[in-house]
């Protein structure tokens, strides 16, 4: 029988029992603040309001100078890197859209959107550094687009997300049921996470590595800011998977049923990764304070998160020291920041 499709649910009992599960409840209607079974989404929700933040606060004329007048070895790194950041946010664009067929709980749906929203504000910030920065920006589309190397350093993530992407149709129109839906679900939220804690903390370790070398600094302080948002983000993907999901008498038995594939996922963005570390530090290219082992060591030590915080195995061994301490110390801490006045609007 095909499936009613509606925008507001005239039957809703939900805000009678309070029961809004983060994703597969009944049908939505009111949006409910009165009832929340997890305040800590909107909480989360409010912080990111309240650092928002435009892609013209930082001055990029420095940077721009930077790209013209630097060696190769330095622009090549930052081209690369750019491209990388630019894609993966885009794909990041699309979480309010991937998850909305299956959530049902008001807070959660708005954290999403809001996370959407900051989404597409990093990706026109990538955009605005080509556009601003970039004599030719032709050249960093076709870094993307005409580079194996970097689409596939996002093949994992986009290949989950692309099967949310269509089990979300099916399921909007009846065609697939909310048990059928419940793995691409799990498998689409892991994806996620991992993108966020892993493949996005490399690519900021790079960034902001040219910027300690006193290259590309506006840029540096963007990317700054799309960071502190993605630690909120991170964030809100472990409490739905850890607390929500891992905890719920539905979810547990699917998660220990498909924990191999999930595990999978983990391993396939961490081996994106380094196969990515190879490359950017092919061909003679190098980096003071930063090189092929270091951003491998600090690959895995982000990923450490990921399979602990879900209950995963890790296949390589932990690694107990951080291996880039100047990173949490000079790019996170806010009261030590100064940026100069050619970086920023006074």
């Amino acid at each position: 029988m095909k499936k009613e499709v509606t925008v507001f649910n005239k039957k809703g009992t939900a805000h009678i029992t309070g029961d809004y599960p983060i994703f597969f409840g009944e049908e939505t209607s009111l949006y409910d603040s009165i009832n929340q079974p997890h305040p800590y989404l909107y909480d989360l929700m409010e912080k990111l309001k309240q650092l928002d933040w435009s892609p013209d606060d930082v001055d990029l004329t420095q940077t721009r100078m930077d790209l013209l007048r630097c060696d190769s070895n330095t622009r090549n790194l930052m081209l690369y890197n750019l491209a990388y950041q630019w894609e993966l946010d885009s794909i990041a664009t699309n979480v309010a859209s991937l998850l909305a067929p299956f959530i049902t709980n008001s807070e959660y749906g708005h954290l999403v959107q809001r996370i959407s929203e900051n989404e597409c504000n990093h990706s026109v910030t990538y955009s605005n550094i080509v556009r601003q920065c970039v004599p030719d920006p032709q050249e960093v589309f076709d870094l993307v687009f005409k580079h194996k190397e970097v689409l596939e350093r996002a093949s994992v993530v986009g290949r989950v997300l692309g099967q949310l992407k269509e089990v979300g149709a099916k399921y909007t129109l009846g065609i697939m049921t909310s048990d059928e839906c419940r793995p691409y679900v799990l498998k689409g939220m892991v994806a996620l996470y991992s993108l966020e804690c892993i493949s996005f903390m490399s690519s900021f370790s790079c960034t902001y590595a040219l910027a300690e070398q006193e290259y590309f600094v506006g840029a540096a302080r963007l990317v700054q800011k799309i960071n502190i948002d993605e630690l909120i983000h991170i964030e809100a993907g472990r409490f739905v998977l850890q607390e929500c999901m891992l905890k719920d008498p539905l979810w547990i038995p699917l998660y220990e049923e498909h924990k191999e594939a999930l595990t999978e996922i983990v391993d396939g963005v961490v081996s994106n990764e380094l196969n990515w570390n190879k490359y950017l530090f092919s061909g003679g290219r190098s980096l003071v304070g930063l090189n092929e082992g270091l951003l491998n060591d600090w690959t895995r030590f982000n990923a450490q998160d990921v399979y602990d915080n879900l209950g995963l195995k890790q296949s390589f061994r932990r690694t107990v020291t951080d291996p880039l301490p100047w990173f949490a110390e000079d790019w996170l801490d806010i009261n030590k920041v100064q940026n100069a006045a050619m970086e920023s609007d006074p």
